[in-house]
């Protein structure tokens, strides 16, 4: 139960974080298509070659932000839906998508538990997230909700990240 407690309150703290953040974003300065196609998009070109092509595909964007990965893959036919903890940037998430065209669903993760069903995912995105989550309880969940031959990508640039 104690860790339970403290998985909820770093995710409060998590979501006010990040609701605040969403304020000072100027979506007219996101880079979408550039997080992908510049020539230092080193990680995210990596992403792509392992993701293959991605029309049609159920994807998740986990811990999306803005969700500007989550958006380029839509804009490459994915079926995307966008998670974070914060309904704000979830709210811009939405935003952004239509000013480049497209269409994702948003969820907001409230709890241990991600909101997805199993087995929901052909391909999970995520970009600099795993350290913002518990991962005793975020793995799991998941591996639950990615298909048994789907394919998971994360970016994570801090040294200090135990994955």
């Amino acid at each position: 139960m104690i860790s339970a407690d403290i998985d909820d309150d770093r995710r409060k703290r998590e979501a006010e974080f990040h609701d605040e953040w969403a304020s000072s974003v100027d979506l007219e300065k996101t880079l979408v298509d550039e997080t992908f196609t510049a020539p230092t998009a080193i990680e995210n070109q990596h992403v792509l070659d392992q993701f293959g092509d991605v029309r049609g595909l159920r994807v998740l964007d986990y811990g999306c932000g803005a969700a500007e990965g989550g958006i380029f893959l839509a804009k490459r036919g994915a079926r995307v839906v966008a998670m974070d903890v914060s309904g704000r940037m979830l709210e811009l998430a939405e935003r952004l998508a239509r000013g480049h065209g497209v269409e994702i669903e948003t969820r907001q993760v409230t709890d241990e538990r991600i909101p997805a069903d199993a087995n929901e995912f052909d391909r999970i995105y995520g970009n600099g997230v795993l350290h913002h989550v518990p991962l005793g309880s975020a793995i799991p969940e998941l591996a639950r909700i990615l298909k048994p031959d789907g394919t998971a990508c994360f970016i994570e640039a801090l040294p200090y990240n135990p994955v």
